[in-house]
């Protein structure tokens, strides 16, 4: 128990101060218990003297364990370390109780055991469920910001932190652990014609404080831009200054593309009435009055003053097509069906000419079909220019065929004639000046049938719908079919071929393409490499994309010379080190091949050191 002097001081000291403290001997189970602490639990003075039974009664059970822990720790620390705890206890009415509870040990048994403790109690309840509010009200707001389709961000310049929400991941397709809320980030994500543009919109809205919205394409994490509209606005200090920003993303890309769609189409009917080859109609159910624009009138060939009417204009139809116009318009009238049909057609100057005749139904606000309206326009021009189109992927097709056989295969033939004769030359008593000329046979015929080959992949892919098929490929063994078609040439300059590539690294490329870019890159690298030199091909993953490098140690490339390299203008070419000739067409290829996969192509190199060619491909996700 504490001396009369000492309550008295303590009162003195802390009853104004603090919500009720305590002087305990453990060892008698006696002490003093402030009637500040006794009021904290809903009592009387008189009614509570036993602060042992604060816990027994008052501390919630799932507390007891910590606080016990707690004090075990501070005694077997002798005191250094402190107890310093929340602890939730129940109120005499029940409510609950969260309480800071401070004590010490101030003095120990003969055992070293603790004898006696003073502490108090400081009632954080009104903390704590403010604190829990807030939670409560973040956690609401994460709600409501997940549940609408916009893409929430906020940036802080005074303590530089950013945050996006989960639905701004998610519109661009990635998980919340995979990039870093950044605005570098979101700039990097921009169309190369759209980032400018943001960028003078923030800078503005931040010298000036007016909003903005604008229409902008992201890259999504499939390497596809989709259409967002998206918001700024800034919150500025009493200086003037921003101190906080926070904006949207929202996904209008369906409603933007067939927006443009719309106006794609408006400006193509415009361009296509300016021209008087198409005209608008329509057709009142209810009077049967047809009304043509100028357009129709001319390409049935007939004068303003005439008349139309549905039997009349019907007669023009070439009687073997009048059945596919009639039920088109009689499936309109009855069920509202639109039609699209191409027709052979008589003008009143009996022209046989070929029409695009297109209609749909007409409602008034009872969703009643009242008429027709559509547009009638001459496809003559076209239907022929399909005809010659067709007639020239014939010949495209048979050009193939002679590429791919009897071109290809003869010089292929050739080739492994050749090298029969060299390996054997001994056999067949081959002198130095049938070597040489041999030699130069065999180095044509490579570079002939290397060429057919480009040729041949290139046309596919100029001339046939979705020639681009990526698929998932294993690098290392397509690299190993492309070294063996050269293997003759590394080994003519004994040329030595180092392979840096996992033998489990897989990448989604067009295999026809990629392959083409692989042996146009080790071929030049051969071309242009000393006797006995080296050349390294790697391939590492970096920043979502592959990144393949073919380094050689051969003559360079004079610096004035890298820009023609890739040029579509210019056919530069030069020759190798054993004299061989190109082309001037496979670089070229390499680089609409790899842009076609979304990547680019570079070179650095020196003259007397050698070049190293770099393809980046994006990560493609099928």
């Amino acid at each position: 128990m504490l001396p009369d002097i000492d309550k008295e001081l303590f009162s003195i000291l802390f009853d104004e101060s603090l919500e009720g403290y305590y002087d305990w001997d453990m060892v008698s189970n006696t002490g003093y218990i402030s009637p500040t602490l006794k009021k904290l639990f809903g009592y009387e003075e008189n009614e509570f003297t036993n602060f042992a039974r604060i816990g027994e009664v008052h501390l919630l059970p799932v507390d007891i364990y910590k606080a016990k822990a707690a004090f075990e720790e501070h005694v077997a620390s002798k005191g250094k370390i402190p107890y310093n705890i929340s602890l939730r206890y129940k109120h005499k009415q029940g409510t609950i109780l969260h309480l800071q509870s401070k004590a010490k040990v101030i003095s120990w048994t003969e055992e070293g055991g603790p004898k006696r403790v003073i502490g108090f109690y400081i009632n954080v309840t009104p903390y704590i469920l403010t604190e829990e509010k807030i939670k409560h009200n973040n956690a609401l707001l994460e709600l409501i910001v997940d549940g609408i389709n916009a893409g929430i961000w906020e940036r802080d310049f005074e303590t530089g932190t950013e945050w996006w929400s989960n639905r701004f991941y998610t519109l661009l397709g990635y998980d919340k652990n995979e990039i870093e809320p950044r605005y570098e980030t979101f700039i990097k994500f921009l169309h190369n014609d759209d980032r400018q543009s943001v960028i003078k919109a923030v800078q503005n809205h931040l010298d000036t404080q007016e909003p903005y919205t604008l229409q902008v394409r992201l890259k999504c994490r499939n390497n596809q831009y989709r259409w967002f509209e998206t918001t700024g606005k800034a919150l500025f200090n009493d200086e003037g200054k921003p101190a906080r920003i926070a904006g949207s993303i929202i996904d209008i890309h369906e409603t933007k593309t067939a927006q443009m769609a719309l106006q794609k189409s408006e400006h193509l009917m415009q361009q296509v009435g300016a021209l008087g080859k198409a005209g608008g109609w329509e057709l009142n159910l209810k009077t049967n009055v047809l009304h043509w624009s100028k357009p129709v009138y001319d390409i049935y060939e007939v004068s303003p003053e005439y008349k139309p009417t549905l039997k009349k204009a019907l007669q023009f139809i070439d009687p073997a097509y009048t059945d596919i116009i009639t039920s088109g318009i009689n499936e309109a009238i009855a069920n509202g069906t639109p039609y699209d049909v191409e027709l052979k057609f008589i003008t009143a100057k009996k022209r046989n000419i070929w029409v695009r005749a297109i209609g749909k139904a007409v409602y008034n606000e009872n969703n009643e079909i009242t008429g027709l309206q559509g547009i009638f326009q001459d496809i003559d021009s076209l239907k022929k220019s399909e005809e010659f189109l067709k007639q020239t992927n014939s010949q495209k097709d048979k050009l193939f065929s002679i590429i791919s056989h009897d071109l290809r295969s003869p010089v292929s033939q050739i080739r492994m004639f050749i090298e029969l004769m060299l390996r054997h030359k001994e056999r067949y008593a081959i002198n130095e000046k049938q070597l040489d000329l041999l030699i130069t046979i065999k180095r044509n015929a490579e570079n002939t049938y290397n060429l057919l080959d480009d040729l041949l992949a290139w046309s596919t892919n100029q001339f046939r719908h979705n020639a681009f098929v990526p698929k998932n490929l294993l690098l290392i063994e397509l690299t190993k079919r492309v070294l063996e078609q050269l293997e003759s040439s590394a080994i003519e300059k004994r040329v030595n071929i180092i392979l840096n590539i996992e033998d489990g690294y897989w990448i989604t490329a067009d295999e026809n393409m990629l392959k083409t870019i692989m042996r146009n890159l080790v071929s030049n690298a051969i071309k242009f490499s000393n006797k006995e030199g080296n050349i390294t091909v790697t391939a590492l993953h970096k920043d979502d994309s592959t990144i393949i490098t073919v380094k050689d140690c051969g003559v360079g490339i004079p610096k004035e010379d890298v820009s023609k390299l890739f040029s579509s203008t210019t056919n530069f070419t030069t020759y190798g080190t054993n004299m061989e000739k190109g082309t001037g067409l496979g670089l070229n290829f390499c680089k609409e091949f790899v842009e076609q996969h979304g990547g680019n192509i570079s070179v650095q190199s020196e003259p007397g050191k050698g070049s190293t060619f770099k393809v980046e491909i994006p990560d493609i996700h099928l």
